[in-house]
């Protein structure tokens, strides 16, 4: 059997390279290397190499070499296996000059906040990625609907949005708007909207979305900055704000950051004490942390009145979640961290009495305070009067370096890493995704291109159609349960080291005449104490059970 099993595998093998070629790893491991079918033929060839080491009972001396052989296979085989189930495989991606701990594996996970006093309780299940379009009941996840009070439908193995918000906008004057991004690494189609999705992370830059019409930039101003204002300011920005709304929804104050830092503000027989700001909030273990590299802005603080305490937190992305069960304040509140300026009935933004709080009178001038590491900037601004171009301004550390008016479907080229960002639609109005569910629809794989991402469907057992969401990879969202408002992320699962890699230096060797690269490595240290670690092609460094590899790189002009 040992002849026709290694014939067969070398066939099977020879099948996943060209699988790798074709398309990509990825798709080479759910095709061939992680399927039941492969790991029951390793399986046969283990116990058909036992058989063969135990058809020669009892061994005699010149049996040595040939036992030491078997066994040699049949331990890596059983390594292998355990590598396969138990081991961690994923990318830890640092910025030079910085440091990085958390590694983002290739299982994808559906992740629920259950809430449950003043923490939420995280349930986490394991999605393995198919090829094949399943039902819920396909998809075999025990205890789910039991445990979380929501249900999956429908899971799409290929799939993009074309129209809806993915995080439910429901503003008529609000606007979505579709862009590419694309390097020699990546190709990703991605969305925003000016209601509760106008901002997001990807790598070192962080895209944002205006509403209007940008207003020209003086040579002594900074990049998205107003000058400071004397008098009852009539539409500042800020680098964040917290929009406090009554009870019927009209806006009471609006309160920049800044000011919260320094003191706490009272609001009617309220006072709000900010206690801290997160660029990208995380639920991990029932608590919130920041995970480095995120980008979820959220502010938390505690509410006081009279003798009662009440801790809060605002998310800029999810405006309708509190953890407060009963608002006995009549009070609701809206993070923006870095948007348009919100005016109501015409009334200015900072309209409250400024003899009361003079700190409040002028809005200082400075930089985004959410830039990515490096500083790099993208803004898309969107003038519902002229759907078919956007304006987009690149920044680089405060400073603007590129503005360019941008058609539907031109493409323009960034002066980092020379990505090139496509505009494919602008859409006055926004269209909650239960409301519309065909804005997710199936697409397939085209041959040396990423491959797309995976989608769900989920909804609030007992539910109509209507309080579902569908999830692209990556996306996180709120569902109404009868225990209350459920977090839920769909995407790839990540841990955290218990040790930092900072990354000191990165070099690269190219091939004579070109930028291809010959050889690169990186100077690291860990917890940024002792000596710098080379890690390069062949020479990984191994630390507390961990095995680091030189991957991959990004590069910019610096």
């Amino acid at each position: 059997m040992a002849v026709p099993l290694m014939l067969l595998l070398g066939v099977v093998v020879a099948a996943g390279t060209l699988y790798e070629s074709r398309y990509n790893a990825e798709v080479a491991n759910v095709v061939v290397y992680k399927s039941l079918w492969f790991q029951l033929l390793l399986g046969l060839l283990w116990v058909n190499i036992f058989c063969a080491a135990v058809s020669r009972w009892p061994f005699k001396v010149h049996h040595t070499g040939f036992v030491i052989t078997h066994i040699g296979l049949l331990t890596l085989l059983i390594g292998a296996q355990i590598t396969a189930m138990h081991g961690i495989d994923g990318q830890l991606r640092v910025v030079e000059g910085s440091a990085g701990s958390t590694v983002f594996l290739q299982q994808n996970v559906l992740k629920f906040a259950i809430p449950g006093g003043e923490t939420a309780t995280v349930l986490t299940f394991p999605l393995s990625r198919s090829f094949d379009r399943k039902s819920g009941e396909d998809l075999k996840l025990k205890d789910l609907s039991k445990k979380t009070g929501i249900a999956i439908e429908q899971y799409l193995p290929f799939a993009q949005r074309k129209g809806g918000v993915a995080t439910g906008s429901r503003d008529p004057q609000a606007i979505n708007l579709s862009f590419r991004l694309q390097s020699q690494f990546f190709d990703v189609q991605q969305m925003l909207n000016t209601e509760n999705n106008s901002q997001l992370q990807m790598g070192p830059a962080v895209l944002r979305l205006v509403k209007g019409v940008r207003k020209p930039q003086g040579k002594s101003r900074k990049p998205n900055s107003e000058p400071a204002v004397k008098s009852k300011p009539q539409s500042t920005k800020s680098t964040g704000r917290l929009v406090v709304l009554g009870d019927k929804g009209q806006v009471i104050r609006v309160i920049p950051v800044s000011h919260l830092k320094k003191a706490p503000v009272k609001i009617n027989q309220s006072l709000i004490t900010l206690t801290r700001v997160y660029q990208g909030a995380v639920v991990d273990g029932g608590k919130v942390r920041e995970q480095a590299g995120g980008s979820n802005p959220a502010l938390e603080f505690v509410i006081k009145t009279g003798t009662e305490s009440l801790r809060e937190i605002s998310y800029e992305k999810f405006p309708n979640f509190s953890l407060r069960k009963n608002n006995t304040t009549g009070l609701t509140f809206k993070y923006e961290s870095g948007g348009s300026p919100v005016e109501e009935s015409g009334q200015p933004l900072d309209h409250h009495d400024h003899t009361s709080h003079p700190a409040h009178e002028a809005a200082p001038e400075v930089a985004p305070e959410n830039a990515a590491p490096g500083g790099n900037l993208i803004e898309f601004f969107a003038d519902p009067a002229k759907p078919a171009e956007v304006q987009v301004v690149l920044s680089k550390n405060g400073k603007q370096i590129l503005e360019q008016t941008a058609k539907i479907g031109e493409a323009i080229v960034t002066p980092w890493m020379g990505m090139k960002i496509t505009v494919l639609s602008v859409a006055p109005g926004g269209v909650s995704e239960v409301e519309n569910q065909s804005d997710i629809q199936e697409v397939e794989m085209i041959p040396k291109s990423p491959l797309p991402p995976s989608a769900v469907y989920l909804r609030p057992i007992g539910g109509d159609a209507k309080e579902g969401a569908w999830l692209l990879e990556g996306e996180s969202t709120h569902l109404q349960t009868l225990a209350g408002e459920v977090e839920v992320y769909y995407g790839m699962d990540s841990i955290e080291l218990p040790f930092k890699v900072k990354l000191d230096k990165f070099d690269k060797v190219n091939y004579p005449g070109t930028e291809t690269a010959m050889s690169f490595q990186s100077a690291v240290r860990i917890n940024d104490v002792g000596p710098g670690i080379e890690i390069k092609m062949n020479e990984p460094l191994d630390q507390q059970g961990f095995t680091l590899y030189q991957s991959s790189y990004e590069q910019g002009p610096e």
